[in-house]
């Protein structure tokens, strides 16, 4: 029973090391959220905090209503989503932007242009214009398939 202060302390180590699991990767969720926009839809709830947008990464912006559909990729600061994984078409796109930190280290396409036309999940702030089209800022969480994120 004299150990039994070492173990207790043990125990509550390991609770809380589960607890806080999700502050290791709060960027990676298990799992696609239930409920997401499309990339369209997402267009339509400019103003709403904390969406989930479900598209197919298919560039980025060099500037407003400037787009590249393909490599070479010179910014590593957004992304355009789009509704299908050959979306190039605007009215069909939004523009993510990429903050410094982890989201842009595991996003950005000058870094992996192999995440082009990847499907993704991302969570963030709708705005009514980004780089001269609907967008969405301050992404919190993102989620792909497996196989889909950079290594």
């Amino acid at each position: 029973m004299k150990n039994a202060p070492h173990l207790l302390a043990a125990v509550a180590a390991l609770l809380l090391l589960a607890a806080c699991e999700d502050l290791f990767q709060p960027n990676k969720p298990a799992g696609p959220p239930d409920e997401a926009y499309d990339v369209v839809e997402a267009r339509e709830h400019a103003g709403e905090t904390g969406a989930w947008v479900q598209g197919y990464i298919v560039g980025i912006a060099t500037g407003s209503k400037k787009y590249v559909f393909g490599a070479p990729y010179t910014k590593n600061t957004n992304l355009i989503l789009g509704l299908t994984d050959t979306t190039t078409v605007r009215e069909n796109c939004l523009a993510v932007q990429l903050p410094s930190g982890q989201l842009r280290d595991d996003l950005n396409l000058m870094d992996h242009p192999d995440l082009t036309g990847r499907e993704i999940y991302i969570q963030g702030d709708l705005v009514d214009a980004y780089y001269g089209i609907p967008g969405l800022k301050s992404p919190r969480a993102y989620w792909m398939h497996a196989g889909s994120s950079p290594e």
